[in-house]
């Protein structure tokens, strides 16, 4: 038989299905500005979370290798990113 964690819980290790609801959808968000940007694209920073028409409203910036550097917009709806706008 496996050894048992009996540890008590210090709250700094969460799993990602905990129902933090905004992490999910910064997440997925910044997956997406990736994507749309291109293969070298990171994002750089999560600006905001705002709850947003029964959803999330996602800012912040992001960056290729080249220089590139802009703002986004994401909607998060019901589990998934629904539009992503840059500025």
């Amino acid at each position: 038989m496996p050894p048992v964690d009996d540890r008590p819980e210090t709250g700094d290790a969460r799993g990602y299905g905990n129902g933090d609801v905004q992490t999910r959808a910064a997440d997925a968000c910044s997956w997406a500005v990736e994507a749309e940007m291109g293969d070298d694209a990171r994002v750089d920073r999560i600006d905001g979370t705002e709850a947003n028409n029964g959803g999330w409203y996602v800012t912040g910036t992001a960056s290729r290798l080249g220089g590139e550097v802009r703002s986004f917009g994401c909607s998060y709806q019901g589990g998934r990113v629904v539009d992503v706008n840059f500025g």
